[in-house]
């Protein structure tokens, strides 16, 4: 139900025309999506109770009205800022289906309002640009995750495991006993990568990876983090993990549309991976006297040889 929905709508955008589509009829929730007459898409909900009006950030615009007809409410949502579009879309898909399984209407419209809450943050439109470092470390993060094929893991786990932008020690959580990993990118003339916590290297069964990436003039030689994120979400066509991913990934706010992603391309040089076992070397929270509460540090990675478990090195054509 959730790609039927996504589909249907991504239809509705690229006809132009404002029209609007119900989404389930079996739901105890009338529900519609819909685009605008100035091209927006929007969602709407009908129902004979009052909803109230939800407090959602300025990205999103709320209308509610009493029908003269049959004095049924409609709340409709429509949205401001395009580069949410991706996000605004899948979130309500993700709303369609929990809502389509309540036992009635009344059930129906408090889920509606739970998972709006849980948006709300989600929505929020980023009012500053990652950083160019930041930037690096995001595209080599998920050019490992979800790209590079070196964990062994599907994508729909992969897509579970990814918790970084949940909050996460580690950006790569797999259920045990398979490693968590930690993943740092590194330019091609440093061997330092940056640990920002006592958190990130503690724990068992840990990988360091350090993925090194050279910024690349023309991007038909690399990758950008819009054409990254593009092609992920080609790979997770079906079921939970598109939603699920565009969920994560909208949590960290990032402007696909601002051309300046467009313009950072990146080629990986080469992929290190490191057990953080017995005499790593590292700083770990639960070693740390109590009185430390914070702390950054580096690690060069060529002193540690003795921990390297998997190194590779591409030629730029073999990497995607």
């Amino acid at each position: 139900m959730i790609e039927s929905v996504e589909e249907r709508w991504l239809a509705l955008l690229a006809r132009g025309e404002p029209e609007s589509r119900e989404v389930d009829a079996e739901s105890p929730l009338r529900m519609l999506i819909g685009v605008s007459p100035v091209g927006r898409p929007y969602f709407a909900v009908i129902t004979s109770h009052n909803p109230g009006v939800p407090d959602l950030p300025s990205a999103i615009e709320v209308t509610r009205r009493q029908r003269a007809t049959d004095g049924h409410w409609t709340l409709t949502l429509e949205l401001q800022v395009g580069s949410l579009t991706d996000a605004f879309i899948s979130l309500v898909a993700e709303l369609a289906k929990k809502s389509a399984a309540a036992a009635n209407e009344l059930t129906a419209l408090r889920l509606f309002f739970q998972t709006l809450a849980e948006w709300r943050e989600l929505l929020s439109a980023r009012t500053e640009r990652l950083s160019e470092k930041e930037l690096r470390g995001l595209v080599a993060e998920l050019w490992f995750g979800f790209e590079s094929g070196a964990h062994h893991h599907s994508l729909s786990e992969t897509t579970k495991a990814w918790v970084g932008p949940l909050g996460g020690a580690q950006d790569f959580a797999f259920l045990a006993p398979s490693p968590r990993y930690e993943v740092k990118s590194l330019r091609p003339t440093r061997t330092e990568v940056e640990i920002s916590s006592a958190d990130q290297l503690d724990g068992d069964d840990i990988r360091l990876v350090a993925v090194t990436l050279e910024e690349v003039g023309d991007s038909g030689q690399g990758v950008t983090l819009p054409q990254l994120v593009k092609s992920i979400r080609s790979s997770l066509a079906s079921g939970d993990d598109r939603p699920e991913f565009t969920r994560r990934f909208s949590g960290l706010h990032v402007d696909l549309d601002d051309a300046w992603y467009a313009e950072h391309s990146y080629s990986v040089l080469r992929l290190q991976v490191f057990a953080v076992r017995d005499g790593f070397p590292s700083l770990r929270g639960s070693q740390l006297p109590p009185a430390i509460t914070r702390t950054t540090y580096w690690l060069d990675v060529n002193h540690l040889a003795q921990f390297l478990v998997m190194d590779t090195s591409y030629t730029g054509t073999e990497q995607r």
